[in-house]
């Protein structure tokens, strides 16, 4: 049994993890060890990861902090045996993450422990997303990962390479900034670089309304899907957001959008082939100590016409051997689907969820001058206590997916908010010393609270979430409810 550095001395992993960091397949081909070199010092190594167009690469292991590093650093994280993962900030591309992947709330480790059961469970999900993309030609790259899937794909920025000075911006991307919005905080924060640091250049004001539209158009293929999986089959609740349910296990299936909650220089994604040791986290007592370390492998390669099936996907993803022999056999550059995602933005711009996007970015909240007459005085009596709750002690509440989408549907029910200034709220909570463990001074405050509001009054907006599960009851279910017999009744906030 292969250890996880011994697993990255194998040329074709490194070349793969090397494509999905986008040096071309041509250029990968040329990597080859040196005898008796370690990753860190290997010249060719370096020479080809300096090609990358990610930004930066980021490592994980065990209970370490995590670090990050320039391309030309790969190596290092191979020799140390992390975790590798790149950043989505890319300087020739607009990358799309949608990550789909099982949730249980009562049982973590579910997805580790059963794995067949929970990749059962997903299957019709993948296959109507597969379906949703498919229609317009589209066909992303999926990667296998510790609790689902990533579905991946690239929209070129510029119509010639990044470091030409002649390069002009393609029309998908001026689409794209026009459908974006900034938030004028985040915008601070992307024109202040911080050397050595990620954020160590300027992300430009229109790359950063781009990086926004690219979330808003996955919400709007996450509000297809959730249209069309009734016809699929599926036998779990299926979310934005890893929200409690009120079933047994309170799993659900979450069609992850969080990418997109956080500015663009902090978002990293797991690349392909590197190990996933996420459960066998010393600080942790996760209960799947015993499972061996897995392997993150791409499902679906479109450059090879690849896939495979569930089988094969458990024969390889925690066998070393077998995932260095899958990475002799493909090759791995994120396809470019430019073509399909302007065919989205078509759709999209005529869509219920677009109309409802352009009121809330328009829709202005109250300044940090004003909360002490306007947020700070929200009469805690005219809601439940376990929403009064989230309020007075709102860490680590107005963090949970869940707690935000009750706030959303209690304040734009009875109480008539608008859903913009319920993120305001929250962000008046956020930007006040309550020991947040999240770091808002290098994340953003408004933009994480206006995103995630924005997730849940959309669903409200185009008759997605018709609050069945809005009631006392569905809340003692999923362990909400802070005050039995409060006399208050969440069904009446509709």
């Amino acid at each position: 049994m292969l250890t996880p550095q011994e697993f990255y001395r194998q040329d074709a992993v490194v070349q793969r993890i090397l494509e999905y960091c986008g040096v071309s397949t041509e250029d990968a081909a040329h990597f080859h060890l040196e005898a008796d070199s370690s990753l860190q010092n290997s010249k060719s190594l370096e020479r080809l990861a300096r090609k990358a167009t990610v930004e930066y690469l980021s490592g994980w292991l065990g209970g370490k902090k995590p670090t990050s590093r320039k391309p030309g650093q790969t190596g290092w994280f191979f020799d140390q045996g992390y975790d590798v993962f790149r950043s989505v900030w890319d300087k020739q591309k607009i990358t799309f993450l949608l990550d789909l992947e099982y949730v249980s709330h009562r049982f973590p480790s579910e997805a580790y422990l059963n794995q067949e059961r929970v990749f059962s469970l997903l299957e019709p999900v993948y296959q109507c997303l597969w379906d949703i993309f498919r229609e317009k030609g589209m066909k992303p790259l999926t990667l296998v990962t510790g609790q689902g899937y990533h579905f991946v794909f690239d929209v070129n920025s510029y119509d010639r390479p990044y470091w030409q000075k002649e390069k002009q911006v393609t029309d998908i991307v001026r689409k794209l900034e026009h459908i974006g919005y900034l938030e004028d905080t985040l915008q601070g924060k992307y024109e202040h670089p911080v050397p050595g640091k990620k954020r160590d250049r300027v992300v430009e004001k229109e790359l950063g309304r781009v990086f926004d539209a690219s979330g808003k158009i996955l919400e709007f293929v996450a509000h297809k899907a959730l249209k069309r999986l009734p016809q699929y089959g599926v036998k779990i609740p299926i979310t934005i957001g890893d929200l409690v349910t009120g079933n047994a296990m309170q799993e659900t299936i979450n069609l992850d959008l969080s990418t997109y909650a956080s500015p663009l220089h902090l978002r990293v994604m797991r690349t392909a082939f590197s190990t996933h040791q996420k459960h066998h986290n010393p600080k942790k007592m996760t209960g799947a100590e015993h499972i061996p370390i897995q392997i993150a492998i791409p499902r679906h390669t479109p450059c090879n016409g690849h896939v495979l099936s569930l089988g094969e996907i458990f024969k390889n993803r925690r066998h070393f051997e077998h995932s260095a022999n899958y990475a002799k056999a493909i090759t791995l550059n994120i396809p470019e689907e430019g073509m399909g995602v302007d065919q989205l933005c078509g759709e999209f711009v005529g869509s219920p969820l677009h109309l409802f996007h352009q009121n809330y970015d328009a829709t202005k909240t109250d300044s940090p001058e004003r909360w002490s007459e306007t947020y700070d005085r929200f009469d805690l009596r005219s809601v439940p206590p376990c929403v009064a709750k989230m309020l007075t002690n709102p860490n680590p509440a107005l963090l949970q997916p869940t707690q935000i989408q009750t706030l959303v549907r209690v304040l734009t029910g009875k109480q008539w908010w608008h859903p913009k200034h319920v993120a305001g709220l929250i962000r008046s909570k956020y930007e006040r010393d309550f020991q947040w463990d999240y770091r808002f001074d290098k994340h953003d405050a408004a933009h994480h609270a206006n995103t995630w509001v924005r997730f849940y009054a959309g669903l409200l907006a185009t008759g997605l979430d018709e609050r069945m599960d809005q009631n006392c009851i569905s809340h003692q279910e999923k362990d909400l409810c802070t005050q039995s017999g409060c006399g208050y009744n969440l069904g009446n906030y509709r």
